[in-house]
């Protein structure tokens, strides 16, 4: 991370999904179109009402393709026995609107196809309280439009509150 200008979030340990090919992985994830990390069953604990998780959105698409149909974009879907919700943490589309933030970074030295870019570190915290005592939580990026160009989305703290 700090080869790319990206801050630690913190700890020591992060994960990171990918629609393609980025210099530091030895493998192509799922398929060239998106990622998924699930967690598998969890129990909420007792008075928590909300998930919240850290993030940093980077694509290869920021700010060449911006307003176009290439708009890869990241999810979170928590899902209980009483329901399921999902929010859209980021787009390509819809980077100048991250918290208020409208400064992207550029990321030198991460991938094969010009300029990458990041958003600022987001922190979304999405409401529970009605999903249940055991949920799921989904998180996936998307590449739109295209195979070619990639995104990724780097998470950490993933936590009840």
């Amino acid at each position: 991370l700090p080869k790319w200008g990206i801050p630690v979030m913190g700890g020591t340990h992060a994960a990171a999904i990918t629609t393609g090919d980025v210099a530091f992985f030895t493998n192509s994830p799922i398929n060239e179109q998106y990622s998924v990390f699930s967690t598998g069953s969890v129990t909420v604990p007792a008075g928590a009402t909300n998930l919240s998780l850290d993030y940093y959105f980077i694509s290869d698409e920021f700010k060449e393709y911006l307003g176009t149909q290439f708009d890869d974009n990241a999810t979170v879907t928590v899902s209980g026995p009483d329901g399921a919700k999902t929010v859209v943490l980021n787009s390509v589309n819809s980077y100048d609107s991250v918290e208020g933030e409208a400064l992207l970074t550029e990321v030198p030295d991460i991938g094969n196809y010009g300029s990458w870019w990041t958003t600022p570190k987001v922190t979304k915290s999405i409401d529970i309280s009605d999903l249940g005592d055991e949920v799921t939580i989904s998180i996936t990026i998307s590449d739109v439009g295209d195979d070619i160009l990639g995104s990724m989305l780097l998470f950490d703290d993933i936590r009840f509150e």
